[in-house]
Parts: C-alpha cells; structure tokens; sequence
C-alpha cells in the first residue's frame, strides 16, 4: 500500500504526524516527544468507515472498534464505539438529521457521556 507521510503539528518538543492512503483515508497516526513515540495508531477501514483503530506500538492490538449502522446506503451514522483497552462500549443515537444527539456509555457506571444540541446555519445554541 502506498501511503503518504505528513506531519501535521509541531509545538516545542511535541510533533504530530499522520500518513494517509490514496483514497485521502488516514491510516497512521503517530505522536513523539522529546523525540521518543508517545502514541502510535493504525487505522482499519471498510471502504470510507473506520472500523478498528489499532495499538501500532503493541503488535497492532485493536484498541477500538466501531460499528456503523448497515441500514443506511451511504453508512453516516455510527451506534457503537467499543474502547477495548478501557473495557467501554459508547453507544449513539441519532436526531432526524442523523447528527449524533447523546452518547451513553456501559461499564461499571452507566449514563449519558456526552450531549449535543444542533442549530440551524450554525448558530450557538444556548
């Protein structure tokens, strides 16, 4: 696979970089600091979605999984993000829009991680 290095970010000791493939689809991300790789992902896809994210620095151990919803033509909507090394499974619903409105998490605790509101034309919402 042929693959293009960029580095995106640099900030005192701290340089991010990304490598894409030739369908503009991100497949590494590595960040070093102080010249020493702190975090190193791999990217898995099934065409445009992201359905793995890999632990290049543990032997490509999956470290999330994501699960898109395969009713829809063109997958938009995400329903499950599984963050394995933290033993979380987030779970998503949807406005009539398809935006994401809530995010729930289940582990030990249950409840709502994250909420949104969306406006028209981009307006801040109160």
């Amino acid at each position: 696979m042929t693959k293009t290095q960029v580095t995106c970010w640099t900030q005192d000791d701290t340089v991010i970089t990304m490598a894409f493939d030739r369908m503009g689809r991100r497949v590494e991300y590595q960040e070093t600091r102080a010249g020493q790789v702190a975090t190193h992902f791999r990217f898995v896809y099934d065409n445009f979605l992201c359905v793995q994210r890999l632990n290049a620095a543990n032997g490509n151990a999956v470290r999330t999984e994501f699960v898109w919803d395969p009713t829809e033509p063109i997958a938009t909507r995400p329903l499950v993000m599984r963050a394995k090394n933290w033993g979380l499974n987030l779970f998503y619903t949807h406005d009539g829009n398809k935006n994401v409105s809530e995010v729930f998490y289940h582990a030990l605790q249950n409840g709502i991680a994250a909420h949104y509101d969306y406006t028209p034309f981009g307006a801040v919402s109160p």
